[in-house]
């Protein structure tokens, strides 16, 4: 850890000391960010962390992880940090200036390796006050660890200060549950005549990535299984997935549990609360069931799953063969549904 020095409550009557992290990526993405986000307060000494990025995928974050307010991207003039240098000027009052004044601390996983947008946002951070700027690749070709060890890595690394890190401690949940979530999403099951009796296992056979879409049929057989286990089966079916599947795909769904295809991501937080089970592929709903600490099973093929395992206490990957991800692709779900009975008794 570093020193004293940055211990909360280390100088009497100090100014609060914040943090922010900007951006672009979607669910997945986002909430792979949250190590980053706890080490920062954890071993900067940071009082509070913000995140900047797009509210349809971070909305639900303030009370629910350790991050403690969110902005929208789309609310601030990001893209004129892309202009040429030399032409990039601000005015006295620009409100450019005023939007990092809170932030000692700012990681952007934006316009990283572009140079015109690192040196505008230096300059614009440095009108206010000083602060340390750390840009941060969402990927890199170079990466031989998970995803989340390597972003704290590089803040680490571009601190140039002695930090203790020994990897991040999946068995720590970074997403909690409200208290009002389960009786909610039991309230939005009930409204769908789901009986709340019954326990609840929830099935997402999508992704924002085709290629990581496990074929639609092996979904369908885990349901039937699960169904005859005396278990209420739930298929979740985001924007995604009704504009990749075909009207005889989404038939075939409905045809075998109940769908939900209209939850914005706090209902699909409060329904997953009231869940024992969940199933998906290498998706941004899967990251965060796993977070939740619900008894998750993560289908992996095209992606390393060394990299982009979800993090969470009761996780099991299985790998799948890459032709199971193809539309032709029903496979044998024997393997998927001895782990999905071995998450159950654990």
């Amino acid at each position: 850890m570093v020193s004293n020095l940055f211990d909360k409550g280390s100088f009497c009557g100090r100014p609060e000391r914040n943090g922010v992290i900007i951006s672009p990526g979607a669910l997945g993405d986002n909430l792979l960010m949250l190590p980053l986000a706890r080490f920062m307060k954890q071993s900067l000494g940071l009082d509070r962390v913000d995140f900047i990025g797009h509210t349809e995928y971070i909305h639900f974050y303030p009370g629910r992880t350790c991050l403690d307010r969110i902005r929208s991207l789309d609310q601030i003039d990001f893209h004129r940090f892309f202009t040429a240098e030399k032409e990039f000027d601000l005015a006295d009052k620009d409100p450019l200036i005023h939007v990092f004044s809170p932030y000692e601390w700012i990681i952007s996983f934006l316009g990283v390796g572009h140079s015109d947008f690192e040196n505008n946002l230096f300059f614009s951070v440095n009108c206010s006050r000083a602060a340390e700027v750390v840009f941060i690749p969402l990927q890199s070709d170079n990466i031989k660890e998970h995803i989340s060890n390597f972003y704290i890595r590089q803040l680490i690394a571009a601190t140039l200060q002695e930090m203790k890190f020994e990897g991040t401690d999946s068995q720590v949940p970074f997403i909690h549950s409200l208290e009002s979530d389960p009786r909610i999403g039991s309230d939005i099951l009930s409204a769908r005549m789901i009986p709340t009796s019954k326990p609840l296992a929830i099935l997402h056979p999508g992704s924002g990535g085709s290629a990581k879409c496990w074929n639609l049929e092996n979904f369908i057989s885990l349901a039937q299984v699960l169904r005859n286990k005396g278990m209420q089966v739930v298929f979740l079916l985001g924007p995604a997935e009704q504009e990749r599947l075909s009207e005889e795909e989404k038939r075939r769904l409905a045809e075998s549990s109940m769908c939900f295809t209209d939850l914005d991501l706090e209902q699909v937080v409060q329904v997953l609360s009231c869940a024992i089970l969940f199933c998906g592929s290498d998706s941004g709903i899967t990251h965060l069931a796993a977070g939740l600490g619900i008894p998750t099973l993560a289908i992996f093929g095209p992606t390393d799953s060394n990299i982009y395992r979800p993090l969470g206490s009761r996780v099991k990957v299985l790998i799948e063969p890459a032709e199971s991800f193809s539309k032709e692709g029903k496979t044998d779900t024997t393997c998927a549904q001895q782990a999905l009975e071995q998450l159950l008794k654990d």
